[in-house]
């Protein structure tokens, strides 16, 4: 960029930090009182907190990022840095956003229903990919509208998966961008690097507040919006690579800073499921949480360790991207990242009661029970007999 536009960015940079810094004061000063409409508005009390943290920590990030780009899109300075194409992505990815800053504010406050939230979800990244796939690829707008879909609702929850512990999320995404910038800056893409930037700076300014011990949390909002995120960068990147590779070379080089979070979710899916539960609940078997859980380390450290091992994969992805080919390097970017997940967790996530993990089992296990209704009359009388948990009394007798 040319002096003058460099410094009007450093402007907007700066603007967007102290605007979402104001934010974050807002919010711990409604904590604070005792009534009145930005109490009503902004308190969130995060009900997992042990240390009193409040939620919607989200809510200044998404306002502050959807801010920037509104100034990337419409400040004359910065519009010849996009491409036409480019800047009807950004467009449609804004439209799309507002299902996310909604919903997110209202599962923070009221705690929805997984199927209600995967609904705003689903209407979020549809709105997208629908809009967005007659501009990546106009030839295979299904192709197009799949990968989207498939990629956005997968990153928009394996990101929301990866805001555990405090700095964790901040520090992961971080990376992401990182990879994001570096994937620009190798392929040229001023677009890439500059969407990165006016992403990332609202998460450092977010920093102050959720390190050890936090004060505020990301809330549904934030993994969410930033997951919806790493959907733009990614679909903006392909549509530059497209006009100088084969599209499904663009599209391996594209979906290497999207694998964290995909297999974030593949494997809590995946793991849920092995151990006969439900793939919607909760549980304490995410990497981060055994490494805090087993071994002692504190949330800072995990957080430090996780994102500096990103970071290092998805650079060295980018490069096997050069010396060899991208559908390697993706390959390779997903194996690793797995591999490192599956042998840390694979002790913990073995439990007393699994199903073999293949096709058939899945579909099987996530198949609606039938349930046969019999007639009372035509039954004389039936008797009830409980029996000890024969896997439970086999297990006690090994252990003796």
């Amino acid at each position: 960029m040319e002096k003058h536009y460099t410094e009007e960015f450093l402007i907007l940079l700066v603007s967007s930090f102290a605007f979402c810094t104001l934010g974050y004061l807002l919010i711990l000063q409604a904590k604070k009182s005792h009534g009145g409409l930005l109490r009503k508005i902004l308190y969130v009390p995060s009900r997992k907190s042990t240390t009193g943290a409040v939620l919607l920590g989200g809510l200044p990030l998404a306002c502050t990022v959807i801010l920037s780009y509104l100034a990337l899109l419409y400040f004359e300075d910065f519009r010849e840095f996009f491409l036409f194409s480019e800047r009807y992505l950004i467009k449609y990815w804004l439209m799309g956003s507002f299902f996310f800053v909604v919903y997110g504010h209202l599962d923070d406050k009221y705690e929805l229903k997984p199927i209600v939230k995967l609904g705003f979800q689903f209407l979020g990244v549809f709105i997208f990919s629908f809009l967005s796939s007659k501009v990546v690829w106009p030839d295979n707008s299904t192709i197009a509208f799949i990968v989207l879909s498939v990629w956005g609702l997968g990153v928009v929850n394996g990101a929301n998966l990866l805001d555990g512990l405090d700095t964790l999320a901040i520090k992961l995404f971080s990376a992401i961008y990182l990879t994001f910038m570096a994937l620009g800056f190798f392929y040229g893409n001023s677009a890439v690097i500059l969407g990165s930037l006016v992403s990332a700076v609202p998460l450092l300014a977010f920093l102050y507040f959720n390190k050890e011990p936090a004060k505020i949390h990301l809330g549904e909002i934030g993994g969410s919006f930033l997951g919806y995120s790493f959907l733009l960068l990614s679909a903006i990147l392909f549509n530059s690579l497209k006009f100088k590779y084969f599209h499904f070379r663009a599209m391996s080089i594209s979906l290497i800073p999207l694998t964290l979070p995909m297999v974030e979710l593949v494997t809590s899916f995946l793991r849920r499921v092995y151990n006969k539960k439900s793939p919607f609940s909760g549980d304490k078997l995410h990497v981060h949480y055994i490494l805090k859980n087993e071994y002692n380390f504190s949330a800072t450290l995990i957080a430090d360790i996780m994102s500096l091992f990103y970071l290092l994969t998805g650079l060295s992805a980018i490069t096997i991207t050069y010396i060899i080919h991208p559908l390697w390097a993706l390959i390779f970017h997903i194996f690793v990242v797995t591999g490192v997940y599956y042998s840390i967790g694979k002790k913990k996530w073995k439990g007393l009661d699994t199903i073999e993990l293949n096709p058939k089992n899945i579909l099987n296990f996530m198949q609606k029970r039938k349930i046969h209704l019999i007639d009372s009359a035509a039954i004389d009388n039936f008797n009830i007999t409980i029996e000890p948990n024969q896997r439970k009394k086999s297990h006690d007798e090994d252990a003796a």
